[in-house]
């Protein structure tokens, strides 16, 4: 039980979770079930995905990341609603528990809309093209997982959050992609001296997701009495809404010795 202690001043309380630990159990036997004995995946290769064998000593995290890892097999083949549960055991004399994971498939679903918000600026095809689930496909939770770890790696957003929303119909289902955008544009100045130079002036800008399209965008510029340079790069990471990738940038570099001037120009094309 909980015990709750104010303070003598009465200015602040003391809150004293009281914990009784218990035994110690260990695992005995360690099964899958499926309801309706309706197996789509081999039994031999579910066990194989769980790290809670016997003998092990019973963990409860464990438990349910194993029982995650069994359910994600049939939500990746289009059973969404998948539930694991757990049936224990206890042989209290031996300190074992027998655990038995059981599967409740449900139906097929499928993807009927994908809905994004939360961006204002990015355009909606920047993170659809990320997504590896599109709308009538059969429901898949590791591709869901893998959409959402793309999207957050543009580095675009600071939330990346993909919701199941069920539907009047329950072998649909609408996905809404929910985003948080952050600010990924930078400024950098900077000043030195150096006795052949005199003085050194340097900036550089950079833009990332240009216009909301995902693009990127730079321009550095570096300024003394002996040299000039000027450089000015573009990327677009899906050309014309293709998987090609087009980069580019161009230079003009300007320097002045004692002795003689050189001047350069020209770019680079990816």
């Amino acid at each position: 039980r909980p015990r709750v202690s104010l303070s003598p001043d009465k200015r602040s309380m003391t809150y004293t979770l009281r914990v009784q630990e218990g035994q110690r159990y260990k695992m005995g036997k360690v099964d899958i079930a499926i309801e309706g004995d309706d197996w789509l995946v081999e039994k031999t290769s579910l066990e194989q995905l769980l790290s809670l064998r016997t003998d092990d000593v019973f963990n409860w995290q464990i438990m349910q990341a194993d029982s995650t890892q069994v359910g994600d097999v049939y939500r990746d083949l289009g059973y969404a609603n998948t539930v694991v549960s757990h049936d224990t055991k206890l042989d209290r004399d031996a300190q074992t528990v027998d655990l038995t994971y059981r599967i409740q498939k449900g139906t097929l679903v499928y993807i009927r809309r994908i809905v994004v918000q939360g961006n204002k600026s990015t355009r909606d095809k920047v993170i659809r093209r990320e997504m590896k689930i599109s709308e009538g496909d059969l429901y898949g939770a590791t591709k869901i997982k893998y959409s959402k770890a793309r999207i957050t790696s543009l580095g675009f957003f600071d939330k990346v959050e993909i919701t199941p929303k069920p539907t009047t119909d329950p072998a649909l289902i609408d996905l809404v992609v929910d985003v948080a955008e952050r600010n990924t544009g930078t400024f950098q100045v900077g000043a030195g001296f150096s006795s052949i130079e005199s003085f050194i002036l340097s900036a550089n800008i950079s833009k990332q997701n240009f216009l909301g399209r995902g693009q990127t965008v730079a321009a550095q510029v570096m300024l003394s009495a002996v040299r000039q340079m000027f450089t000015v790069s573009f990327t677009e990471p899906y050309f014309f809404d293709s998987r090609w990738l087009l980069s580019f940038d161009v230079f003009n570099n300007s320097e002045v010795f004692f002795d003689f001037s050189r001047m350069r120009s020209g770019g680079n094309l990816t």
